[in-house]
């Protein structure tokens, strides 16, 4: 490989790789609009210790996490848990009630 074409392409990586960062974020982004357009309220996109992209939303009754791979874009996990009812008698209330 010569030094010319080693240079176009270190310089082509240098330009794509904050297209593809802000690709994944608008793909974040894209993910929390359709959370609340399917009527998920609180929703939050953080970045957690690993780097990777959560995402948490909620509704009445249930509570929505998705994490997403900033690297690939990749659904590492797309978790949906029913909130437990604090009340007596109501349904999902835990164990104690």
């Amino acid at each position: 490989m010569t030094r010319r074409s080693f240079l176009l392409r270190l310089a082509a990586v240098g330009i794509l790789l904050p297209v593809a960062g802000r690709a994944r974020a608008e793909m974040a982004e894209a993910v929390a609009d359709e959370l609340r357009a399917a009527g998920y309220r609180n929703v939050q996109v953080e970045r957690t210790l690993l780097g990777r992209i959560r995402i948490t939303a909620e509704t009445d009754s249930h509570r929505r996490e998705i994490v997403i791979d900033r690297g690939t874009g990749e659904i590492l996990r797309d978790l949906t848990e029913e909130k437990q009812s604090r009340l007596p008698g109501r349904a999902g209330a835990g164990p104690h009630a």
